[in-house]
């Protein structure tokens, strides 16, 4: 009954609740945080030209890398990893056979209560 129902589901629904999804997410983010530590936050445009050059300088202004942490596109990330994991716990609910199973399920769902509420 589950892989009908699983079946029924929009390819967009397949794709978002598969754990590769997560990790690649996860793993991606994970980099893009290190190298939003590895470069100054915050600095004038100027501090960028001149201490990683004119290249260098304008690609970390032109992706935002000098204020990662609020890009649009940081932020959608974390959203979309928020998501996959809402909806990988959704999944995981419904094909418990028990309450006594659920303590995984109940650890993710915990983890995006926390990042939600920061």
């Amino acid at each position: 009954m589950i892989n009908s129902e699983l079946n029924k589901r929009p390819e967009w629904w397949k794709i978002l609740t598969t754990m590769r999804i997560a990790i690649i997410l996860l793993i991606t983010l994970g980099i893009l945080a290190s190298l939003g530590t590895l470069i100054p936050q915050g600095a004038p445009a100027d501090f960028y030209l001149q201490y990683y050059g004119p290249y260098l300088g304008r690609l970390i202004l032109f992706f935002i890398l000098d204020q990662m942490y609020s890009s649009w596109w940081f932020l959608g990330l974390g959203a979309l990893f928020s998501l996959n994991l809402l909806l990988c716990s959704v999944r995981r609910i419904k094909s418990l056979k028990h309450i006594r199973d659920a303590g995984s399920v109940f650890l993710h769902l915990s983890i995006l209560i926390i990042l939600w509420i920061q």
